[in-house]
């Protein structure tokens, strides 16, 4: 009996910690510089559409002419469907011109904003036009620049005052 009660409250209190990280990991101002917006030229190497999160695999060519190799993270498979974004041109093969957000931490890592198809489509999703709780958010700008205004705020009340 004793045994079943730490395991309990063992594994309750892994899954109450796994939960914060699972929580933070999701939050693209969070990981990604809203304001740092770069573009990259490059073949797609891998596509994979999918749930929790979309993956871009990019070989980015550099002002040299070398090659980096960059992990591009986008929105859910089921989001991207349901505003009827045209993944089905985001292909292995084609060399695009992509507008990424880049990873606060990791080289090399970024966050889709939108992606210049050889056919000349501008694919785009930044989870606008849609609600999020009581506020609408018409255009990407609008929800980039909100999630900035929300960083900000944060950021004031959270250091604490010079004295």
């Amino acid at each position: 009996m004793i045994v079943r009660l730490y395991a309990f409250f063992f594994l309750a209190g892994m899954l109450s910690g796994l939960s914060s990280f699972a929580l933070a990991h999701h939050s693209v101002p969070t990981n990604y510089d809203m304001g740092d917006v770069s573009e990259l030229i490059g073949v797609i190497k891998e596509v994979d559409i999918r749930n929790p999160h979309s993956l871009v695999i990019l070989d980015a060519i550099n002002p040299d002419g070398t090659v980096t190799e960059w992990l591009i993270e986008w929105n859910d498979g089921n989001a991207l469907r349901r505003r009827g974004v045209a993944i089905q041109k985001v292909k292995p093969g084609d060399t695009v011109t992509m507008n990424v957000l880049s990873h606060r931490r990791v080289e090399h890592v970024a966050y889709l904003r939108d992606v210049l198809v050889p056919d000349g489509t501008l694919v785009r999703d930044c989870g606008a036009g849609i609600y999020r709780g009581t506020e609408y958010y018409a255009t990407c700008e609008d929800a980039e620049d909100a999630a900035i205004d929300d960083i900000a705020q944060f950021n004031d009340t959270s250091t604490p005052p010079n004295e």
